[in-house]
């Protein structure tokens, strides 16, 4: 039980129905740093397969032709472990999009992390394996619909432990790397190849863009680029007037009429001396539209602008 719960459940029950704390106490709040960056370089990807077709040819027993299958789909949908294990053959569907057929696997509500649905593009190397996946789809337990990987979560750690030792034979260091590093380098390449972060969190399935941002917004270099043209167009420490103007435009400043500063130097028009009462307000004097440069803190009479023209 955790010590939060357990905290609360002591200030509603005790013994003689006395609780046995007056109030919950106060937790620490605890930083603890221990975001995961790994992902797998394509050298390493090469090696992770190679291994597992090496101990299909060893272990024909074994499932590991759709041990290799469930990896390919943790690269290249980005999904957990848990979605890519509960991923079924009625969750696959077609359409056409830019005049290409494409397919989608539809994740059902309650079915994720976040218990939000949410729809996954399949790559051509998935695609291409859907029929044998299709074929050899089994449900878990008599009366469950068939699923394309029908693995325990701890055989699929078991045997990703394995791999992992192989490819450790080979020269490659990746005891950092566990499943979940699968799902985190695709999204990297994500970020990485342009998209931007508000798809990249769609296809991730975070439930906060927080989460997406503080993970994968410094991978995304598109936005930054933009400032190349500042930077490329400075000159001297001063930047191209016509990079400025491109950037912030002017707007022509409107001459005041004469009859407007008439106006504005006797207040009413008419000769009349200024009255300072409630009926005046500040403001009027910063508004551009007729080309008064104060600063906004000078007297104007409170009427429409009305009033004001000849």
């Amino acid at each position: 039980m955790p010590i939060s719960r357990a905290l609360r459940l002591a200030t509603e029950w005790g013994p003689d129905g006395i609780p046995l704390l007056a109030s919950k106490p106060k937790m620490p709040s605890i930083r603890v740093a221990n975001m995961k960056d790994r992902v797998i370089s394509p050298e390493e990807e090469a090696a992770i397969f190679a291994a597992i077709e090496e101990r299909r040819i060893k272990e024909p027993g074994r499932p590991w032709w759709l041990f290799g299958r469930m990896v390919r789909w943790l690269l290249d949908t980005g999904m957990r472990l848990s979605e890519a294990l509960d991923a079924g053959t009625d969750q696959v569907s077609s359409r056409t999009v830019g005049g290409r057929v494409v397919h989608f696997l539809t994740l059902a509500r309650y079915r994720t992390k976040n218990d939000k649905p949410r729809t996954i593009p399949l790559t051509e190397r998935i695609v291409a394996e859907l029929g044998a996946l299709k074929a050899q789809a089994t449900p878990r337990k008599v009366g469950d619909r068939p699923v394309f990987f029908p693995l325990r979560p701890a055989a699929a750690w078991y045997m990703f432990n394995q791999i992992r030792e192989d490819v450790k034979r080979s020269g490659f260091d990746i005891d950092a790397v566990t499943l979940h590093t699968f799902r985190h380098t695709c999204l990297t390449r994500l970020a990485q190849g342009g998209m931007d972060i508000m798809r990249l969190k769609e296809w991730a399935g975070h439930s906060d863009i927080k989460i997406t941002a503080e993970r994968y917004l410094h991978l995304v270099p598109s936005d930054l680029v933009r400032g190349l043209d500042f930077l490329d167009a400075s000159d001297g420490g001063k930047l191209h007037t016509q990079s400025l103007d491109r950037a912030y435009p002017v707007k022509p400043t409107v001459a005041t009429p004469p009859a407007m500063r008439a106006k504005s130097a006797t207040g009413r028009g008419d000769g009349t001396p200024r009255n300072l009462g409630n009926s005046w307000r500040r403001g009027w004097d910063s508004n551009p539209r007729y080309g008064c440069p104060h600063n906004g803190f000078r007297d104007r009479p409170n009427r429409p602008l009305w009033h004001l023209s000849a």
